[in-house]
């Protein structure tokens, strides 16, 4: 398979200890990479870097404490909660670097590749996407994602998931991934590692289960918010049309009222077509998704 770009593999979402899309890059079959020895090194680096389940269940401890209404005990609550947060980030970044410094040991390096967690910015400078302004950073007004109203008019709103939502976006861009019909996950031996495999599959489904349903609620309120726009615009235009057929009936100084029912109509479609690009802008504005893939590690 032709080489058609760099292998890029998002993240499940944006949080602390997201573990990377479950993918097969193909094009690693022309290096002797087969699909078991990459999926054997991603399902290792997804189980390193998922937040540590013994800090995680600390941080839960410290917020149980700070429902007690004692000084103390709020100290002690803050002082978990941070030294939860930072040492969960610690030990992902620690275990997660340790995995990659090994793969590309023996696998990545001796093919000439080389494996690294990095941002959007540095894929679309590989990939030379068109999302960079001239600092080489992401430009905030350049979309990236597909947007909500072509998947609603395309009836995928409720069906195409995030991830496939930024794969779609990347396709072009990046090397193709195959995530369907893969082995499954060797079940570890080790407790904790089950628990971090059980962890990132729940965090993963449930981080896409709500964004879908942010997605469908900033689409039902973009739709109301369109409709009654176009309701009082349309009102409007009646009210119009009826004063207009009166004057004309009248014809004495039809001229002049003509002209003030004109400027009249002009003001109120000038009105309403703020009000659509206002409400397009608040569409996008709201739109996490397209937020979530510019914060996103990929691999």
């Amino acid at each position: 398979m032709a080489f058609s770009g760099p292998i890029a593999i998002p993240a499940t979402n944006a949080d602390l200890g997201s573990a990377f899309l479950r993918a097969y890059p193909p094009v690693l079959e022309d290096l002797n990479i087969s699909r078991n020895e990459f999926l054997e090194f991603l399902d290792h680096l997804n189980r390193a870097i998922v937040a540590s389940p013994g800090l995680r269940v600390l941080g839960y401890a410290s917020d149980v404490v700070g429902f007690v209404p004692e000084p103390t005990a709020q100290i002690v609550s803050a002082a978990a909660g941070i030294s939860a947060n930072v040492g969960t980030f610690a030990m992902s970044k620690i275990r997660s670097e340790m995995v990659i410094r090994q793969a590309n040991k023996d696998i990545f390096f001796p093919r000439g590749l080389e494996a690294k967690i990095t941002k959007l910015k540095y894929v679309a400078k590989l990939a030379n996407m068109p999302i960079l302004n001239e600092k080489g950073k992401i430009d905030k007004q350049s979309p990236i994602l597909e947007p909500l109203q072509a998947l609603a008019e395309s009836n995928e709103l409720k069906t195409i998931s995030a991830q496939q939502r930024r794969l779609r976006a990347l396709e072009t861009w990046i090397s193709p991934l195959v995530i369907e019909e893969l082995p499954p996950v060797a079940n570890p031996s080790n407790l904790l590692s089950k628990v971090d495999v059980f962890v990132s599959e729940a965090e993963r489904k449930s981080a896409e289960k709500s964004m879908l349903k942010k997605r469908v609620k900033v689409n039902d309120k973009h739709e109301k918010a369109s409709q009654k726009a176009l309701s009082k615009y349309e009102n409007s235009m009646g009210r119009f049309e009826e004063k207009a057929r009166s004057v004309g009936e009248r014809d004495r100084h039809a001229d002049r009222d003509f002209e003030r029912l004109e400027d009249r109509r002009l003001k109120a479609t000038l009105k309403y077509e703020k009000e659509v690009e206002k409400a397009q802008k608040r569409y996008k504005k709201r739109d996490k998704e397209e937020k979530s893939i510019r914060r996103i590690n990929f691999l």
